[in-house]
């Protein structure tokens, strides 16, 4: 059980094209994700974050 709730659909609307590529590339939202929705500067960051290190996985040298 989590002491903070996350936010609701319409507290997300303004970052629905990150929660929209995460599902693409997941199959699913994390809910850490929506949690870091609370600091959008967090999620930006990690997002930032996670690019850098994943990248475009169509460029890994297979």
């Amino acid at each position: 059980m989590s002491s903070i709730a996350p936010l609701s659909d319409s507290e997300l609307k303004s970052f629905r094209f990150l929660l929209n590529v995460v599902k693409k590339n997941m199959g699913f939202i994390p809910d850490s994700i929506i949690m870091m929705a609370r600091m959008p500067a967090i999620l930006g960051s990690f997002s930032v974050l996670t690019g850098l290190i994943i990248g475009d996985p169509k460029k890994l040298n297979r």
